[in-house]
This record gives structure tokens, sequence and C-alpha cells, in this order.
């Protein structure tokens, strides 16, 4: 099993960032809000350049096989093209 060490890098960043925000906004409001501001941008950027899309199994050998094979058992429906006069 492959450990999701992106995953955790970001919940301990958001973690990070939570408790700063929190941490300033009783004495110093603005300091909290562009804490937290410019945290949810960081986390942001991170996650977008974290993101890899999940791409379907490519077909196996039989499977491509098995497809032609039913293919060529059923005829296939011919495509009449028009013509413009």
């Amino acid at each position: 099993m492959n450990f999701p060490t992106r995953t955790v890098n970001l919940f301990l960043l958001w973690i990070l960032f939570s408790l700063l925000a929190i941490a300033y906004i009783g004495q110093h409001p603005y300091l909290g809000l562009g804490i937290a501001i410019v945290g949810g941008i960081i986390l942001g950027v991170m996650s977008f350049l974290y993101y890899e899309p999940e791409l379907p199994p490519e077909p196996s050998q039989s499977d491509v096989e098995e497809v032609a094979e039913e293919e060529a058992a059923t005829p296939g429906e011919t495509r009449e093209t028009e013509t413009g006069d």
C-alpha cells in the first residue's frame, strides 16, 4: 500500500495555518485574517499541483481480441454517404 504523504503534508499545513490564524486573531485580527487567507491560497495551489487524475485501466490484449471477434461476427452497419447535388 502506498502511503499518501502528499495528503498528510497538506493536512499538516492546514493544521499549521489554522492554529497560527487562531493564535493571532484575538490580539491582531488583521494579521490572523492575513495568515488564514495566505494559508488558504498556499493550500489551494499545493492541492492543484499535487492532483493526479485517475486514468482508466488499459484493456488487455485478450479484451481487444474479444471485441474484434464480436465485431467480425456481427455484420457492421454500412454508412451511406450523402452526395450533394
